[in-house]
């Protein structure tokens, strides 16, 4: 065996040793890793008009629950305000927006986040199957919530 095939057969076997995972793809091409987001924490930020209202999910959160409304997020950050009424963009602990992405160009209106819930203790989206959205909005660790008139 020359001296390369004797450093590069280590390799080889150490890498058919490694999980793989699933391509997206059909040949491979679009194989990529989600990142995983760091930590959401317990409370996150929904701003309107300039304020900010922390909100621990835990304390909206019925007996048992893993997961919070979207709508109730709100209401808890601003009673009087009507969510219907307001447009929303999700912001996850890596800084991530839906509206950053081409599939998803436009805020969540009042009616989308009437389908989203937030798990408790991670803060990933939640949605039901009455909406069918793209996959950029179900964002993961959500820790602010920016609403706009």
């Amino acid at each position: 065996m020359s001296p390369r095939a004797r450093l590069v057969w280590p390799l080889v076997a150490f890498a058919a040793l490694l999980p793989c995972c699933k391509s997206s793809g059909s040949n491979g091409a679009d194989h990529r890793h989600e990142p995983t987001p760091p930590p959401a924490g317990t409370a996150l930020s929904v701003g309107l008009d300039g304020k900010s209202v922390s909100v621990d999910l835990r304390t909206l959160a019925d007996d048992g629950a893993t997961a919070v409304p979207l709508k109730l997020i709100v209401a808890a950050a601003f009673p009087a305000e009507n969510p219907a009424r307001l447009h929303f963009d999700l912001v996850g602990s890596d800084g991530f927006r839906p509206t950053s992405r081409p599939k998803c160009p436009h805020l969540l209106t009042g009616d989308d986040i009437a389908h989203f819930s937030l798990n408790v203790a991670t803060h990933d989206v939640i949605t039901d199957d009455k909406i069918t959205l793209p996959g950029c909005y179900h964002v993961k660790a959500v820790v602010q919530v920016d609403a706009t008139r």
